[in-house]
């Protein structure tokens, strides 16, 4: 099983790179004082999600060349989405609480049902076109605009911790280097592996690759317990599956088209529609998600891993 031992340090390599690039953003963002919100839903949104983003443009470019890697990509997005908003976000909620004012919920939330809806709409003819990457791209960003928009910096910059320039860029570079490799590694021992097995490549995004690229954001939103800054999880974890779908599969269906196999249309992409629905709607009820529900999100996404292996 060398193929797999390769693949599980690579996915601990693209962890240690996200990591890298996660604590320079974080410096940036406190020197400037950006709100949680903001931060959450962007600069961390993309740290966190780097993994995915690189995977993603690295499958395309593979693409190019001729060996397909469509349902690696797609099922990597879709499993990392239900990896955030099932394990970690459960995980998050038993140990902390986790609120979003109606406001939140109505933007940020709606937005996320949104998402998973135009990716299912859009893999309805069994492909992610280009122009299906351009709409996805051009969605995120009217998002972003309308978030920078609410966004207050402020002007005062003396009691912001100190910014290190050069060692904010160096941790990025090197944090971008490891993803770059890690993901080559990633991707090409997925491929063999799917293969070897007799399994198909969305099987393997979704329960492994998916798994493991998410795993950032329960990093992330474990350190934001223990700093007792929980909220910030929170926002990540939303704009996570936002990115995931609009920038990651846009980014990646513009530099080459993927194939949306029949059983994401038909059952995976439905189940994540259903989960975020879920996620929402306990939110709904009192604001915050409470331990009971979190402990649920938990148990329902076990008893969707355990039907993705029983259909094998």
């Amino acid at each position: 099983m060398y193929e797999l031992l390769i693949l599980l340090i690579a996915l601990a390599g693209l962890m240690i790179g996200a990591e890298l690039i996660i604590k320079a953003a974080l410096t940036i963002a406190e020197h400037y004082k950006i709100s949680h919100a903001f931060i959450g839903l962007t600069l961390l949104t993309l740290g966190t999600n780097l993994p995915e983003l690189v995977i993603s443009v690295t499958g395309s470019v593979q693409r190019l060349r001729g060996i397909e890697t469509s349902g690696l990509i797609i099922g990597d997005s879709i499993g990392s989405c239900f990896g955030q908003i099932g394990i970690t976000m459960g995980i998050v909620g038993m140990f902390g609480v986790l609120t979003l004012t109606k406001r939140e919920l109505s933007r940020d939330g709606v937005m996320m049902l949104a998402s998973v809806a135009l990716l299912f709409l859009a893999g309805l003819d069994g492909t992610l076109s280009r122009t299906d990457g351009l709409i996805f791209i051009a969605a995120y960003a009217i998002y972003f605009f309308l978030l920078y928009r609410e966004e207050e910096v402020h002007e005062k910059f003396k009691s912001a911790p100190p910014l290190h320039f050069m060692r904010t860029i160096l941790s990025i570079s090197v944090g971008f280097a490891i993803l770059i490799i890690s993901s080559y590694a990633v991707l090409n021992n997925a491929l063999y592996l799917a293969d070897m097995w007799g399994i198909s490549q969305s099987f393997i995004g979704i329960v492994l690759i998916g798994l493991g690229t998410s795993l950032p954001e329960l990093a992330l939103s474990w350190s934001s317990i223990r700093k007792r800054a929980v909220n910030l999880s929170v926002f990540n974890l939303i704009g996570s599956n936002i990115f995931d779908i609009l920038f990651t599969l846009g980014v990646g269906s513009l530099i080459s088209s993927f194939i949306v196999s029949e059983d994401l249309v038909r059952f995976d992409i439905p189940a994540l529609f259903f989960f975020s629905l879920l996620v929402l709607l306990f939110f709904r009820r009192h604001m915050q998600l409470k331990k009971n529900e979190a402990f649920v999100l938990i148990l329902l996404y076990v008893v969707y891993i355990g039907v993705k292996i029983y259909s094998l």
